[in-house]
């Protein structure tokens, strides 16, 4: 009976730590982004709009256009559909990426990579429309953005293009903000802490599993390891801002220098938040299934 209901907590524990890792992070995104836009992303004047338009708009054309990047400005008549088409072209890529497979895991796995990065794009795309996002597309050397709605998230993008320009930040950047690589760490770190039962160092040293100690290790450090993981991300978008900024000061009157640091700010504190929270979510995920597993 015992053994019975130690499968039934520890089922249950697994159950219930899964759940707090999954909707955890989401009340906690919420207040951020609330406090956020409050205090930081706050909408822009119609005037404040027309400045940072022109002032864009002449720094890509003495700094960026020469040197072979692209602006779409989403809000222009002839880039209207811009999103659908790339989408379309997205599409098509994967479609044929998946085609050219040539065992069933290879298809699945393609399969997967296209549904993903397609659903990421249409939130991407439907973000940017609305002016609350931007993107730089590295590949091409595109900014892509709504200058109608937030032309200051310019000088960001601005920045990932000169991030860009230095090989080792670009081949360190492609990895760790590589999705699925982030996914598969973090689900490693996941099922380690919730497959793991806590152990005493009595019971480490009696222990036959050659991996019982990295095991401990991932189980108690799972909230820093977690956060640790998205931290060149973290540090590779507020360089972003930091190159951004340095690019506004240079350009930008000193009295609307305050909208450029808030929209930065508004950046960084996402990011770092995004870390901390997904550290946090781990945290709470093994600590809630230990309660419920050890409950003596």
């Amino acid at each position: 009976m015992d053994k019975k209901n130690n499968i039934i907590d520890t089922v249950t524990g697994i159950g219930a730590g899964y759940a707090v890792y999954r909707y955890a992070p989401n009340p906690m995104f919420q207040l951020r982004m609330k406090l956020s836009k409050k205090y930081l992303d706050t909408p822009l004047s119609d005037s404040e709009i027309s400045a940072f338009k022109q002032i864009g708009n002449d720094l890509f054309e003495q700094r960026f256009k020469p040197l072979g990047y692209n602006l779409v400005d989403v809000a222009r008549p002839e880039n209207f559909g811009y999103g659908t088409k790339q989408l379309e072209e997205l599409t098509k890529a994967y479609d044929d990426y998946i085609a050219a497979s040539k065992n069933f895991i290879q298809r699945a796995y393609r399969k997967y990579l296209k549904n993903y990065y397609v659903r990421d794009y249409k939130l991407t795309d439907s973000a940017v429309l609305q002016g609350t996002n931007a993107y730089y597309a590295g590949k091409s050397k595109t900014f892509v953005l709504n200058m109608d709605k937030k032309p200051v998230y310019l000088f960001h993008e601005m920045g990932h293009a000169i991030n860009a320009q230095n090989p080792l930040l670009k081949e360190v950047s492609s990895v760790y903000k590589n999705p699925i690589v982030r996914k598969f760490w973090l689900t490693a770190i996941l099922a380690t802490s919730l497959l793991t039962n806590k152990k005493t160092k009595e019971e480490l040293e009696q222990s036959n599993n050659p991996f019982a100690k990295v095991n401990q290790f991932v189980k108690k450090n799972c909230g820093i390891l977690a956060g640790l993981l998205l931290l060149p991300a973290v540090a590779e978008e507020c360089l972003a801002n930091v190159q951004g900024q340095k690019l506004a000061q240079s350009i930008v009157p000193k009295e609307m220098m305050k909208r450029v640091t808030k929209t930065h700010l508004h950046s960084a504190i996402g990011y770092v938040l995004g870390a901390v929270f997904a550290g946090l979510a781990m945290y709470l995920a093994n600590f809630v299934r230990d309660k419920i597993v050890h409950k003596n």
